[in-house]
């Protein structure tokens, strides 16, 4: 791959160039786009667990599919969990740490 003066990057000074790029290019993630993206990502997840439960319960189709249905319905639910869980736990870590800087400001 070429680079931008024309010479060829392999590996982790790959990396080095494409992140110093990104880093001038301002694609540097604030905290603002950190917790909006962490949102979208409770969202997704928490849709995830709902249409797991839906495929479950409620779909005929996944029914008659028998255990590759139920491991579908599962996968869901799974990757569901994966994506909700964490985030809402740094979430909670955030707006702790952003009540203890207030606290400590007011002091």
């Amino acid at each position: 791959m070429h680079g931008r003066h024309g010479a060829y990057l392999s590996g982790s000074v790959l990396r080095l160039k494409l992140n110093q790029d990104a880093h001038t290019k301002g694609w540097t993630v604030t905290n603002q786009r950190l917790i909006t993206l962490l949102k979208i990502c409770i969202g997704l997840g928490l849709c995830l667990i709902m249409l797991g439960i839906y495929l479950h319960n409620f779909n005929e189709s996944v029914e008659a599919m028998g255990v590759k249905g139920i491991i579908i319905s599962a996968v869901c639910v799974a990757f569901g969990m994966a994506l909700s869980l964490p985030t809402k736990m740094y979430l909670t870590f955030l707006l702790v740490k952003r009540e203890a800087d207030k606290q400590g400001s007011s002091e």
